[in-house]
């Protein structure tokens, strides 16, 4: 930075010895000839040059920023009005407040979040959003996944009538269970054939005499 201000540019005029001024010849030339006073930043606009700064609306003393509340008296007659936020991403526990025209009404602190139980910084919002997106597009992945893992059975044929050959009725079936074979019936029917058979063979041999 140094070798940078103190070497001649091209881009700045001519000195009366013919070379060009350097940076800091030339600051010093012009602060000499138009008497210029310089008015140096504050500690708070410095702190504020390197602080992002957001548009919010003044509810109640208080405006709200990534679920946090920040409170302050001064709050009290810009109830309503849009105001702009400057914030530290390492640092919630206060922001800076100014109108909308840039002038500044006072610095906010933070007054109790509902959902934490700490200040949330714009750097853990962030990083939490991140992470909110990562497990999204972890879960679509895993379902897609198990979607194409799953065959797809047609769909069963529904209705009266015949299917495959074997009736299916929609209505209750009442099971009725055929009567076990009672063994002394069976024994009648069996003397009672071979009695029959006796008496044809009888007839059959007297015909043939």
């Amino acid at each position: 930075m140094e070798w940078y201000n103190n070497r001649p540019h091209s881009s700045l005029p001519l000195r009366g010895n013919g070379e060009h001024y350097t940076p800091a010849q030339f600051r010093r030339y012009k602060l000499e000839k138009e008497a210029t006073e310089i008015e140096w930043l504050s500690d708070l606009e410095l702190r504020e040059m390197f602080m992002p700064q957001i548009e919010r609306t003044v509810n109640r003393c208080e405006v709200r920023l990534f679920n946090n509340i920040y409170y302050s008296t001064d709050l009290e007659y810009e109830h309503g009005n849009k105001v702009l936020v400057n914030y530290d991403i390492h640092d919630a526990t206060k922001v800076i407040i100014r109108r909308m025209d840039g002038s500044y009404i006072c610095e906010a602190v933070w007054d109790g979040n509902k959902q934490q139980a700490f200040p949330v910084t714009a750097e853990y919002h962030q990083r939490q959003q991140r992470i909110k997106g990562m497990r999204q597009r972890g879960e679509e992945k895993i379902r897609l996944a198990e979607a194409e893992n799953t065959r797809t059975l047609p769909a069963p044929v529904t209705g009266n009538g015949l299917f495959n050959n074997v009736y299916r009725p929609v209505e209750k079936v009442v099971l009725v269970l055929a009567d076990e074979p009672d063994d002394e019936y069976e024994s009648d029917r069996d003397e009672y054939l071979n009695h029959s058979l006796d008496i044809l063979e009888q007839n059959r041999r007297k015909k043939a005499i």
